[in-house]
């Protein structure tokens, strides 16, 4: 009988999931068909026109302005074969709806992914993350009104930190080295996998993944290579894209949006010493060390709020942070509550949502009706909001702490740690 009841359970919350996965894409469709942007969806439809011209030599100049890693590629050179028929190139919803696909895609299948990843911890905490994530303001505005590629990263990271979360670390090294395929920010990630394996002196392991996770980004870049003629194309990606942006800050809520230094080349100095650019790398390093004291001397291992704790760090103190860097704090927030169990972690999930859906919607919107009334406004809702935001940061500087335990190593003897 309790086994009978059990499995009604579980069935009665699959198809629950199902529906609001279902219901979920629908509303992402419909919104993506309609609501028109071309700002940065023309980049896109600009690199899917010009991969029809050659896809295998797509490093080689002939796609514009091309920065983005192979497998996005993969994903916009069908979308430009269709864009090819111009009943479908010339009706905005169609237009749309093609550029916007993949990103709806990828996005509505976080939801399941939500609750498949975490609900050996709990199924209803679980269903409810997932749903957390259907309604989401941001995570729609992103796919849906933007057609960003931000939902493409997280899902695969999501899969990335749930091989390290449940001791598979090669199956990890694995998802993240296809993540990384996918948008340059992954690399911000690097040092907590770094760190899982060292906290736990897996030496073997690590030489192991790291062959793992640089073959298997090689052996994907080759091919463009050798047909582009152009071997350094993976560092032109990998490296060339962040240093395109010199500035303070590129429209995102963080410290630096505090005051009036968007898009302030970095190389002027502050308070007429240091350049900008060098307290960057001081405050980019410094994360990375504090990272590091986190993640081996937490008491209590949780990837996720280590991965959580080194991004809302990246984004609010160092400098060339772009509005959508702070996407993927959400669901790690969301990651580490369904972990950690903590009521705070969820609060914070809802306050950086709300916070990168304003990041979002007031810049997007600036761009696209650029003589309404408050566009003047930008800098004084950017300080406002920033303000918020480093408020939001050291709240979650406080409950990554404490959800760790505190940071005096490991609490078993002989080395070993008590992983949530």
């Amino acid at each position: 009988m309790e086994r009978s009841r059990l499995s009604a359970d579980r069935a009665a919350r699959c198809y629950a999931l199902a529906a609001l996965t279902a219901f979920a894409l629908l509303a992402r469709v419909v919104i993506a068909m309609w609501y028109q942007n071309s700002f940065d969806t023309e980049w896109y439809l600009m690199w899917a026109a010009d991969l029809q011209k050659g896809f295998w030599n797509c490093y080689d100049g002939h796609v514009r302005q091309l920065d983005y890693p192979p497998l996005y590629l993969c994903l916009l050179r069908p979308v430009g074969a269709l864009l090819q028929n111009p009943q479908i190139a010339e009706y905005m919803p169609y237009r749309m709806l093609l550029i916007k696909f993949w990103p709806v895609l990828f996005d509505t299948a976080l939801i399941p992914a939500v609750y498949f990843v975490f609900r050996r911890r709990s199924e209803s905490n679980a269903l409810l993350g997932a749903a957390l994530w259907a309604v989401n303001p941001a995570a729609i505005f992103n796919c849906a009104c933007w057609g960003q590629t931000d939902g493409m990263m997280a899902l695969l990271l999501l899969l990335a930190f749930a091989g390290f979360d449940r001791e598979r670390p090669l199956w990890g090294t694995f998802g993240f080295a296809v993540a990384c395929l996918t948008k340059m920010q992954c690399l911000y990630f690097a040092p907590v996998i770094l760190f899982w394996f060292v906290r736990r002196r897996q030496w073997a392991r690590l030489g192991q993944a790291l062959a793992l996770g640089f073959g298997t980004v090689i052996a994907v870049f080759l091919p463009f290579m050798i047909a582009s003629g152009n071997p350094l194309a993976i560092f032109e990606v990998y490296f060339g894209g962040f240093g395109s942006y010199p500035y303070v800050v590129l429209n995102a809520f963080n410290l630096w949006g505090i005051w009036n230094l968007n898009w302030v080349n970095d190389s002027l100095p502050i308070f007429g010493a240091v350049p900008y650019m060098a307290v960057g790398t001081l405050l980019m390093l410094g994360c990375f060390a504090g990272s590091a004291a986190y993640d081996l001397r937490a008491r209590r291992a949780n990837v996720w709020l280590s991965a959580t704790l080194l991004m809302q760090s990246l984004f609010i103190l160092t400098m060339r942070q772009h509005e959508r860097y702070q996407f993927i704090v959400m669901l790690l927030l969301l990651a580490a509550w369904l972990t950690a169990q903590r009521p705070a972690l969820l609060g914070l999930f809802g306050g950086v949502s709300v916070v990168a859906f304003f990041n979002q919607a007031l810049l997007l919107d600036k761009n696209i009706h650029q003589n309404a009334p408050w566009t003047a406004l930008f800098p004084q809702l950017q300080s406002a909001f920033s303000g918020i935001n480093v408020l939001l940061f050291a709240a979650t500087v406080a409950v990554c702490v404490r959800a760790a335990g505190g940071l005096s190593g490991p609490e078993a003897a002989g080395g070993k740690e008590t992983v949530q």
